[in-house]
This record gives structure tokens, sequence and C-alpha cells, in this order.
């Protein structure tokens, strides 16, 4: 029976801006794809809430500056970002897995989600922010 390792990566240490955050998955990416390599089934859960705040505040702006742009609630707000975050995550080991010197976990990250009544299947469509590597 493999080991199951949980990771929680908390929304502040996910970066301030979506650019910062690209980075900052892309170093924590090769770790996760060792931990993959050494028989780990990982499990990833995230925070977001810098990033729910961020987006909010995006759509505030624009909403009072005459763009015609909607007030976003926050339940939206956080969706969308469990939605990039989750997609951030992916693709960041999704990069290690293919390049990894030809050595290839068993199965991509997949993210678990769920859109409306359907089962949402790929890059969004996070379930409370967390996705396996198994």
């Amino acid at each position: 029976m493999r080991k199951r390792l949980v990771i929680a990566l908390g929304g502040n240490a996910l970066g301030k801006t979506p650019q910062e955050q690209l980075t900052l998955v892309k170093n924590t990416a090769s770790t996760i794809v060792d931990l993959v390599e050494e028989g780990y089934d990982v499990v990833i859960g995230h925070g977001n809430g810098p990033q729910v705040g961020m987006v909010n505040l995006a759509f505030e702006y624009s909403a009072n500056n005459g763009s015609g742009t909607p007030m976003m609630p926050f339940p939206e707000c956080g969706a969308m970002t469990q939605g990039y975050i989750g997609y951030h995550l992916q693709q960041g080991v999704q990069g290690p897995c293919r390049s990894h010197q030809g050595r290839h976990p068993k199965r991509l990250p997949r993210n678990e989600g769920r859109a409306g009544r359907h089962r949402a299947e790929g890059p969004l469509g996070l379930r409370r922010g967390v996705f396996q590597v198994l």
C-alpha cells in the first residue's frame, strides 16, 4: 500500500499576483514530483484568501470606475481563484513530470471538482481547493 502525503499551501505562500504565483509554484513542483517518484500518493490543498481579496478588489475598482463591470460576490471570487490556483498547481507539476529525465508518475495531476451537477475534469473546477497527484 502506498503512503499518502498531504501538502498544504497557504494562500500567502502562493504569492500576491498570478505572475508571482507561477514562479512560486514552479519552485514547489519539483519537490512534489520527487515525492511522487519516491512512491507517495500526494494530495495538495491550498488556501486562497489573498487571491480572493485581490480579485474582489479588482472587480470593485472596475465597477466603481465606469467600466460597466458588475460587482462580484465573494463566493464567485473564491471560485475564480480556486480555478486559477488549481490550474497553476497542475501546470507546475505536469512540467517536471514530463521532463524529469524520462521518469513519469503513472498518472499526472487531476483536479477534482463540480460544475453545477456535473463533475468537472480538467484544469478548472476545484472542490475545496484540493487535487491529487497519483
